[in-house]
């Protein structure tokens, strides 16, 4: 199968609502759920406040790209990908399931590279040669789940103090 026709099958891949571990919030926690009628993989990487900030994963590891590290969690290969974060409050995170914890040095390493620092262990993936790399596109519609999400830290902190 092409990387043409396996985004198409990316973008029409449905799941039904996975039931929620509804455990405490784990740094470095790989989560999986069902958002927007999708398959929705991430990690948490920080607590600000009332959010954690989370960074998109996915199993589409074909469609990795040089922003996107390889991490292999045990039972299945996955993308992580750096530069697309987003913020989630506890309960928000808590209707997903953990399914893996990372370490805390692996956890230091993503955020290290996406800080601009080299790699030590982890790997990352390919640079896509053209622009409208199939690649390119999949980045994007990562991000377009989750941009509402992105910056929502700056409207929790000019919300009123609790008290």
């Amino acid at each position: 199968m092409n990387l043409k026709a396996l985004y198409k099958a990316y973008k029409k891949e449905t799941q039904g609502d996975i039931a929620p571990a509804n455990s405490p919030i784990k740094m470095g926690g790989v989560y999986f759920g069902t958002f927007k009628k999708k398959p929705f993989w991430f990690l948490v990487v920080n607590a600000e406040g009332k959010l954690c900030e989370c960074l998109k994963a996915s199993d589409w590891i074909a469609f990795h790209s040089s922003h996107n590290l390889l991490v292999d969690i045990g039972i299945i290969r996955l993308l992580i990908e750096p530069a697309n974060s987003f913020w989630l409050t506890k309960d928000e995170i808590s209707t997903f399931r953990l399914i893996h914890e990372l370490s805390p040095d692996i956890v230091q390493e993503i955020l290290d590279y996406r800080d601009g620092k080299p790699l030590r262990t982890l790997k990352k993936g390919l640079t896509p040669i053209f622009e409208d790399d199939v690649r390119e596109q999949f980045d994007r519609s990562e991000f377009e789940m989750i941009k509402e999400y992105h910056l929502r830290f700056l409207a929790m902190d000019e919300e009123e103090p609790e008290g």
